[in-house]
């Protein structure tokens, strides 16, 4: 082979090259993107199911003391020595409560990922924060058996939208991606008493 070909064939390869690293590094970083967004789905479903637990009264309590009640949720963290169980406990608060902001400040939590061999360190956190709007549904007219207008005086649920956003260090270390779930919180217990409506 002459020289010209040898370059040519040099050059060839090198392009070639260049496109396969970039579409293996297209694919990892796509890959953990899909992965951030994986775990961080899965830890909001498991808060919100937490917070499903929660009984109508004890969730009322956090609704209307929203300053001094918190919804204690769990995660799994296996750094934490003091976490018993390998589950950190954290105090997640009511942020916004019938339409009216009492807590400005999200809730930030690392979900440790990627684990060494002792269990003790990570090496992909996913770093994540949860947002509380608490809405009461309330109605305040209603038909009885006859057909005659009534005023309800009692609550029939709590709606409640966790909004949770994650971090993708990749693309940003200061670009949260969000998702919205939405949890409905019956009174199932007639004993427990509401606020009357005003009419």
């Amino acid at each position: 082979m002459t020289l010209v070909e040898v370059m040519v064939a040099a050059v060839i390869l090198t392009f070639m090259a260049t496109a396969l690293v970039s579409l293996f590094i297209q694919n990892s970083r796509f890959a953990r993107a899909i992965t951030l967004r994986t775990v961080a789905t899965t830890t909001a479903i498991g808060v919100a199911e937490q917070i499903r637990a929660y009984s109508y009264a004890d969730f009322a309590a956090c609704h209307n003391n929203p300053t001094t009640s918190s919804l204690e949720i769990e995660f799994f963290d296996p750094t934490d020595a003091s976490a018993q169980y390998g589950m950190t406990k954290v105090a997640l608060p009511v942020n916004i409560a019938d339409g009216a902001t009492v807590n400005k400040d999200w809730t930030e939590v690392t979900v440790p990922l990627v684990l060494n061999d002792d269990g003790k360190e990570t090496r992909l956190p996913v770093y994540m924060r949860f947002w509380v709007n608490s809405q009461i549904r309330q109605p305040t007219v209603t038909e009885d058996e006859n057909g005659a207008q009534v005023v309800v005086t009692r609550c029939q649920l709590y709606e409640i939208a966790l909004v949770y956003q994650w971090k993708n260090p990749n693309y940003s270390d200061t670009k949260w991606h969000s998702g919205v779930i939405r949890i409905v919180t019956p009174n199932l217990d007639m004993n427990v008493p509401d606020a009357p409506v005003e009419s």
